[in-house]
């Protein structure tokens, strides 16, 4: 620990907009082990240049094309490519070139786009608010600062275990049944993980802080401003041995990523004012910002339905919603297996001659114990440690109290990893049980014949509904 001490005292001569900088703890690796170090900055003060950042300007997109040295060979058009006049066709071809117009037409728009990317929290605020500065070795005093927390590397974090390797600029491999690439390095899974470790497992004993109920909160965002109790009197060792009387200091992440829900309707807000920035346009994938580019532009040009569209999803989406600061630690939720273990999600039924049995029993969230029993009561430690989180540690004796997370940066699954089990087969459909009749599919006349049928129904409805309504009128003004 001198050697930390050491390293993080320099490292605080570097910096001069951090106002508090503290050991946050160490995540080992298979080749090497990240320290981290967490530092507490002045509001609205840019980043620290004492310190780089050199993983601050990567992107996971290109926002420009690559050049290519190859020659991209142009098509030749030919005489007999062009379209032949309406008097030179025959009458299969007019038929067939008349079919082509009527079906290019009526063709559908579709108006579906995939959802809006969640935007990440400002400097300052939910996942963000602190700093966090990493190296590898201590003595080269080689400190780096982590890029900041990102909600879809929060959500891919949950949803993966990768053991880190010790290098930064380290790829993450796909996990087997992922939905797609980690869209980032080492390095933002290592701050993802540090979010979600710090959201979990700082604490404080009860009654030590109050929410501050002065501080300027913008719409949606949730306090997060904690100030110390004047009249705090510290509690007794074996006070500190009871879980309720201990309480989370730091906020909740929500199922998006962040600590302030974003509606769907406030992501696109968000993603057309940062259409043209190349900071944010670097994180959105390609495949996902050309349908929205389509739909912002419907809207310029007056697309009525789409706008109405956006907005009634945007209005019907509810809020996620989490525990609030300050909550004791005794109300979280054991650990417990996920159900039969090996089986997928949903399963009601077991393989046909297969026992599952749970490799472990439930688990309490946290632990708390003394260091020692062997001596007196004014010479032990308060010791809380979660089972959440293996490795995440709160020692405390009387108004003193630290955390601490020494571990392999791995929520605990509360039972032994074991492979699932293949599906069922499935029952092969019987042909003769009910009878299949072929048909060819309609031609585009033929759709186009039926489209115009029920729009005639339609304006013969109207016609007779506005008529009607014209004779009630004249009724009304027979009777007065």
């Amino acid at each position: 620990m001198l050697r930390v001490w050491l390293s993080i005292r320099k490292l605080s001569l570097k910096l001069t907009t951090v106002v508090k900088l503290r050991f946050w703890g160490k995540i080992m690796g298979t080749q090497g082990c990240y320290y981290i170090a967490e530092g507490e900055f002045e509001a609205g003060m840019d980043p620290d240049s004492g310190v780089e950042g050199p993983f601050d300007d990567w992107r996971p997109f290109t926002t420009e094309p690559e050049p290519s040295d190859k020659a991209v060979p142009v098509r030749e058009v030919s005489e007999n490519s062009e379209p032949k006049p309406e008097n030179e066709m025959s009458p299969e071809e007019a038929k067939l070139a008349e079919a082509r117009v009527v079906a290019l037409e009526h063709l559908p728009k579709n108006k579906w786009v995939p959802r809006a990317p969640i935007p990440a929290e400002a400097r300052g605020r939910g996942t963000n608010r602190w700093d966090y500065f990493a190296c590898t070795k201590l003595g080269t005093d080689e400190w780096f600062r982590l890029p900041p927390a990102r909600p879809e590397h929060i959500v891919y974090a949950r949803h993966t275990r990768h053991l880190f390797v010790g290098r930064p600029d380290a790829p993450v491999p796909r996990p087997p049944g992922a939905l797609g690439d980690f869209p980032g390095l080492e390095v933002h899974l290592l701050r993802a993980q540090i979010a979600r470790i710090t959201s979990a497992t700082w604490i404080s004993p009860a009654g030590l802080y109050q929410v501050d109920e002065e501080a300027e909160l913008e719409e949606g965002e949730q306090p997060e401003t904690l100030m110390e109790v004047e009249e705090f009197e510290p509690p007794q060792f074996e006070e500190l041995l009871d879980a309720a009387n201990w309480q989370h200091t730091r906020p909740y992440i929500l199922p998006q990523g962040r600590c302030s829900f974003v509606s769907q309707k406030r992501a696109a807000a968000t993603l057309r004012e940062n259409m043209d920035d190349p900071t944010e346009k670097g994180w959105i994938d390609p495949q996902v910002m050309e349908p929205w580019k389509a739909k912002f532009q419907a809207q310029e040009e007056g697309d009525e339905a789409m706008e109405e569209e956006g907005e009634e999803e945007g209005e019907a989406e509810l809020p996620q919603e989490g525990p609030g600061l300050l909550g004791s630690i005794e109300e979280d939720a054991i650990l417990t297996p996920a159900g039969d273990v090996g089986l997928p999600t949903g399963r009601a039924t077991k393989p046909k001659g297969r026992t599952i049995r749970l490799t472990s029993r439930p688990l309490p969230a946290w632990r708390v114990y003394p260091s020692t029993v062997l001596l007196p009561k004014n010479c032990s430690v308060a010791i809380v440690s979660s089972g959440r989180w293996p490795g995440a540690y709160t020692l405390a004796r009387g108004a003193d109290f630290v955390n601490v997370y020494v571990g392999w940066g791995q929520k605990s699954l509360a039972s032994s990893f074991s492979p699932m089990w293949y599906p069922n087969l499935m029952k092969e459909f019987a042909e003769d049980a009910m009878p299949l009749v072929e048909t060819n599919d309609p031609t585009p006349l033929e759709e186009e014949a039926v489209r115009a049928a029920k729009e005639a129904r339609r304006l013969a409805r109207e016609a007779r509904a506005e008529e009607a309504e014209e004779e009630a009128e004249q009724e009304e003004e027979d009777e007065d």
